[in-house]
């Protein structure tokens, strides 16, 4: 059940003694378009210019994750699950003041008068926050999006500037990219520690230009967080791709996730530039109506696979477990301890360890075919 506003303060109060706060800077850095925009840098297009806006700060919930809209609780401002929605701002359309907090917006949602900032004194709370933009009113057939999640610094006091937190980016602006109705969308969001490798999928069914490198991971993870996907017919990786600086991937940021594939994620330890010990990556997109075929490299190769659903499976649920022959090999990560915990099929099946095992929502595995073996080809049935 959703907590209320007056039910998430009394926990504040009894769950401690020494209040802390937070101050959250939220706003945009190049602004947003409406959702029929194809060039997200370009002079048009942008959304105050057709519609009004209603712009959130969510906490996302004990759960630390982004639950759905639920279009029928204008009451709550449109949450589910645990989120709560912390501040809004109602803008009109072309532009103009949001009367909650006194902001003035021009009509590509870039700040012109007033201070964006969110400011609660009495926060003591770890946990996230993110941003929701409707495009109008939310209702039936309502446009959306949600930004990244923001972990809390609940230490936060003056003279100290508060967190940062833009909607889009400073090289390029977002457009609503989810709909209320229609086709179910989904999202996974994924809690990553720095000074750790992470083996993560991609569930989703998006256009490929919807589901590359920049548009997926984009800049959720610190500069110098590195993507890593393996070359499946040469037994080796591809060349590291790397965050830099200014927050770009650079050429390569093109690079697209394909479902059912695993890929590393490296995040550099605390320090720096990496100013948090752990990084929210929410990934996106259409829930699959159709069902996928895995495909395994022959002849004792190694495959980056994933469960291509956006749910946790047990490994021994899966057409894969039943499907590979005696002496495959799977793989799982253990991004804590950083080891794999390997186990081999053998004439009477998988062992327990392996058959029991939860691949949790946004997880790959590697997988091992016998040598001298064929490839294997598994349609995974939708769940």
């Amino acid at each position: 059940m959703r907590l209320s506003l007056l039910l998430l303060s009394v926990f504040f109060w009894v769950c401690t003694n020494a209040f802390g706060a937070i101050a959250i800077h939220w706003t945009t850095g190049w602004g947003v378009y409406d959702h029929t925009a194809g060039d997200l840098t370009g002079g048009d297009h942008f959304l105050l210019d057709s519609y009004p806006a209603v712009w959130q700060l969510v906490y996302a919930g004990p759960n630390n994750s982004i639950d759905p809209p639920n279009p029928g609780d204008a009451a709550n401002g449109w949450v589910s699950g645990d989120d709560v929605v912390l501040a809004v701002r109602t803008i009109p359309q072309g532009g103009g003041m949001a009367s909650e907090d006194g902001t003035t917006w021009d009509s590509y949602l870039f700040l012109l008068a007033g201070d964006p900032t969110y400011v609660h004194m009495s926060w003591s709370t770890n946990g996230f926050v993110y941003q929701r933009l409707y495009e109008g009113t939310p209702g039936a057939d309502s446009w959306y999006l949600n930004s990244p999640l923001l972990a809390l610094n609940v230490a936060w006091s003056t003279p100290e500037p508060p967190q940062d937190f833009l909607l889009d980016s400073y090289f390029q602006g977002v457009k609503p990219d989810q709909q209320l109705s229609g086709a179910a969308t989904g999202q996974t969001t994924l809690v990553l520690n720095s000074g750790k490798q992470h083996l993560i999928r991609y569930d989703y069914e998006v256009p490929a230009s919807s589901r590359t490198l920049n548009a997926l991971i984009g800049q959720q993870v610190p500069p110098g967080s590195q993507f890593i996907s393996m070359d499946v017919v040469n037994q080796a990786y591809w060349p590291t791709i790397t965050l830099d600086r200014e927050g770009s991937w650079g050429p390569r940021g093109t690079t697209t996730l394909a479902r059912g594939v695993a890929y590393w994620l490296r995040i550099p330890p605390q320090g720096g530039l990496v100013t948090s010990n752990q990084y929210a990556v929410t990934l996106a997109g259409t829930v699959p109506t159709t069902e996928k075929t895995l495909t395994a490299a022959g002849n004792g190769f190694i495959s980056p696979l994933g469960y291509p659903y956006p749910q946790d499976k047990l490994f021994g649920q899966t057409a894969l477990s039943a499907a590979a022959p005696a002496n495959s090999t799977v793989y799982f990560w253990d991004p804590t301890n950083m080891y794999f915990m390997a186990g081999t099929k053998s004439l009477k099946g998988w062992m327990p360890a392996q058959a029991n095992y939860t691949i949790k929502s946004g997880e790959g595995f590697f997988f091992k075919t016998p040598p001298g073996g064929a490839e294997l080809n598994v349609v995974e049935p939708l769940p």
